[in-house]
């Protein structure tokens, strides 16, 4: 059974989001502007479908990552580097306490797991020689 890795919901995305979504919705109900009303609760229903969506797992040596239609295929063999961060680029991350897998020549994938140290111990068993840096020792 392959250990599925669910992104961590970091309340730092959540709350700001709810806060403006949530005025613009009411308000927008409140001045019967029913258009702009549908577009919210639309914008709404995607970002939460993100949040709970957004999985990621190890297959055959490749990390696969899901986060609603968005779809990645990482050969865990092109990860060189693992890095802590809270790198506000977007991802498919729901929460800005990130990893950045480093492969390839400049490229970078922001994941954010709850478990990371599991996750990080997952992808260390299938390509133990990547270099790992934490921000605090783990």
């Amino acid at each position: 059974m392959k250990p599925v890795f669910k992104s961590k919901i970091g309340l730092e995305l959540v709350i700001p989001l709810s806060i403006i979504w949530g005025t613009v919705l009411f308000l927008s109900i409140y001045e019967q502007i029913w258009p702009l009303s549908v577009l919210m609760l639309l914008l709404m229903g995607y970002f939460g479908y993100l949040f709970v969506s957004t999985v990621y797992w190890i297959e055959a040596g490749v990390l696969k990552v899901k986060c609603g239609f968005y779809k990645k295929d990482l050969p865990i063999s092109n990860i060189y580097k693992i890095i802590e961060n809270r790198d506000p680029i977007n991802s498919p991350a729901m929460s800005m306490d990130r990893l950045s897998l480093k492969y390839g020549q400049w490229e970078t994938l922001n994941v954010s797991p709850k478990d990371k140290i599991g996750f990080v111990a997952a992808i260390l068993e299938v390509n133990p020689g990547i270099d790992v840096i934490w921000k605090k020792k783990k």
